[in-house]
């Protein structure tokens, strides 16, 4: 898909937010083998870690953003000064996939 087709279904997507969380993970301290329950959005704020998604690593810094779907398994594990990111939980807004 390119760019322009990316565009235009953005344009038309919705979504509903169901919370926004801010979370502080201690140095020493990961998130290991959860479940997504349903499809998120991830924004770090403070400090380093590396995240795995499946099979797909990403390095997570200040103002990271990570896009992970519902089930998706997710694994974070920190660096020695801890890290703080909000959580965005979401889904699909009633209609979103019908067209306009």
């Amino acid at each position: 898909m390119d760019i322009n087709d990316l565009m235009v279904f953005w344009n038309h997507a919705n979504c509903k937010v169901i919370d926004i969380r801010r979370t502080t993970i201690r140095a020493g301290e990961s998130i290991r083998s959860y479940s997504l329950p349903s499809n998120l959005l991830l924004m770090s704020v403070r400090g380093k870690a590396t995240a795995n998604l499946g099979e797909q690593f990403h390095r997570l810094q200040r103002f990271t953003v990570l896009h992970a779907g519902k089930g998706d398994v997710l694994n974070i594990v920190v660096g020695s000064e801890g890290m703080d990111y909000y959580c965005q939980p979401m889904s699909p807004a009633p209609h979103s996939c019908s067209k306009h």
